[in-house]
């Protein structure tokens, strides 16, 4: 029989908002999400908060790009008149 306080809690939710910020060589990855489909109060969205390398943070990009079948948005290079003009 399994040890009931050693058992796997998954907790399930719809997510409805994230944030991020640097912080130094770590990423700060918050998550918002509501576990009812109409929530009443703010006390309804739970929120974590993941510390992630730089490194981490990239690989969980791609693979959220691969998974949804999207791209990344292209970056376009500054031409040499922007970068003169815009220092």
């Amino acid at each position: 029989m399994e040890n009931p306080s050693s058992a796997k809690c998954e907790a399930y939710g719809a997510l409805v908002g994230w944030t991020g910020e640097r912080l130094g060589d770590r990423v700060i990855l918050k998550l918002e999400s509501i576990r009812s489909a109409h929530p009443q109060s703010d006390e309804d969205v739970q929120d974590f908060r993941y510390f992630l390398t730089r490194s981490q943070a990239a690989v969980l990009a791609n693979y959220l790009y691969e998974i949804s079948g999207q791209t990344p948005a292209l970056q376009h290079r500054r031409g040499w008149l922007s970068k003169l003009l815009h220092r």
